[in-house]
């Protein structure tokens, strides 16, 4: 039993690196250390209280020298501090990311979960919780639970990935990985504490500015597919039908809240509740936990502004869903130029692989179609002589929204001019792309 666990849950959460999770805690790790020695507990008897809960996300080896960085960067402030080397052994619990759990196509949570698992073990987790696949969905049923727990058990009973100490040791990627980690979480470690240590840096949104500048750039790299997400941006199954689990009833919420708000003496609080009632100015701000923390310790000494809590796939599957709301669901009609093999790279996640030559064939298909865009594939020898001539067929034709498969180069004004709407390739912002094109056929946000 520990006084103190130093979570890195929040970070993880809010889209943070490894370098930030890791100068995060350990700063935590200081801020706890000092304020236990300062009430007279030594350096070693203060380690002691203290654990550490990391989330294990999806880059399968920065979350192994995560962890192992960590334990270096520990072992490091309880030497510095003045106790033995021996005082400094980081006690790690990790789960697994919530942040990598997708509500679409949720079976391939169990293989994110398998992964990260293997990873808090390989980095030197003494303990892991594995999340179920339905987690984000709601609550968990009985297969959900059983594949969670039985995924510890398969990796440590038949993978025997607790019989070797740190199986990554020796490695010189993860060593040298390790390595670059641990070097620039204690350069941001040494800054925060030289502004004054992890309280004034969360209070003053250091911590929070410096999370959404790298948040902002996961959401530019997800909306571009270099982050891709397998079976929600990557491979998605267009015929899934959604996991569906039935939420906690209302009436049981309410019988919850009615238990402890009976247990309180509104009488003995008053004033503090009158307080929180005149400072809080937006309701849905004020959530449960914050009141209690306000009944029980008073009003803060100053405001942390909360990270903002978002995972991966939701960008995507918000996306997808208004989609899905649609009535008829928007289709693309696809017009392959020229020969398959000059296509198919443009074409494979097209199911029709129907190739054009005449744009009077194009012309027809698509009046026979109920498409709501068209996306014409095609090599770029093709594009040269054929391109202009088919996005002509596609608009005579009444196509609303024509795109175009390939980076455009010189001729993206004149195709434009011509009538194409945009272009789709590798590193577009294809989750702009799609946005624009669901407004443009007049679906509902």
């Amino acid at each position: 039993l520990r006084a103190v666990d130093v979570s890195s849950d929040p970070y993880d959460r809010g889209g943070a690196s490894a370098v930030q999770e890791l100068a995060y805690s350990i700063a935590t790790g200081i801020e706890y250390l000092r304020q236990l020695t300062n009430a007279g507990l030594s350096i070693q008897q203060a380690a002691g209280q203290i654990g550490f809960s990391y989330a294990v996300s999806g880059d399968f080896f920065t979350q192994i020298a995560k962890l192992r960085a960590a334990r270096g960067l520990w072992a490091k402030v309880i030497v510095a501090a003045g106790s033995e080397q021996g005082a400094g052994a980081m006690p790690i619990h990790c789960r697994t990311s919530r942040f990598t759990m997708t509500k679409r196509d949720p079976w391939v949570n169990m293989l994110r979960v398998t992964a990260e698992c293997t990873a808090a073990v390989l980095g030197g987790a003494q303990s892991v919780a594995t999340l179920p696949f339905d987690a984000v969905i709601g609550p968990p049923n009985e297969l959900a639970q059983r594949v969670a727990r039985n995924t510890q058990i398969v990796l440590r009973d038949e993978s025997h990935l607790d019989a070797v100490a740190d199986p990554a040791g020796g490695s010189w990627f993860v060593e040298t990985l390790t390595d670059q980690l641990a070097r620039a979480a204690w350069a941001e470690v040494r800054a925060i504490e030289a502004a004054g240590g992890i309280v004034r840096a969360l209070g003053s949104g250091r911590v929070v500015d410096a999370i959404e500048e790298v948040a902002k750039l996961r959401q530019q790299a997800l909306a571009k597919r270099k982050a891709p997400i397998v079976g929600v941006s990557e491979f998605p199954n267009a015929a899934e039908e959604p996991v569906h689990r039935e939420p906690i009833p209302q009436d049981e919420v309410k019988r919850m809240l009615r238990a402890g708000l009976d247990q309180l003496d509104v009488g003995a609080h008053r004033e503090v509740l009158l307080g929180l009632a005149r400072q809080v100015n937006d309701p849905e701000r004020a959530d449960i936990y914050s009141v209690a923390a306000v009944l029980q310790h008073g009003q803060p000494d100053f405001h942390v502004e909360p990270i903002a809590q978002w995972r991966a796939a939701e960008l995507w599957e918000r996306l997808r869903d208004r989609s899905d709301r649609s009535e008829p669901r928007p289709t693309a009609f696809i017009a392959n130029l020229g020969s398959i093999p000059s296509h198919k790279a443009r074409s494979t996640w097209a199911q029709n692989l129907q190739a054009f030559s005449d744009p009077g064939a194009i012309e027809a298909a698509w009046k026979d179609s109920p498409a709501s865009l068209g996306v014409i594939c095609g090599s770029d020898d093709d594009y040269e002589t054929m391109l202009v001539p088919a996005v002509a067929a596609l608009k005579r034709a009444g196509c609303p929204v024509v795109l175009v498969a390939g980076r455009p180069g010189e001729r993206a004004a004149a195709l434009r001019e011509a009538g194409v709407s945009d272009f789709v390739f590798v590193g577009a912002d294809v989750l702009r792309i799609m946005t624009d094109v669901l407004d443009s056929v007049g679906v509902d946000r």
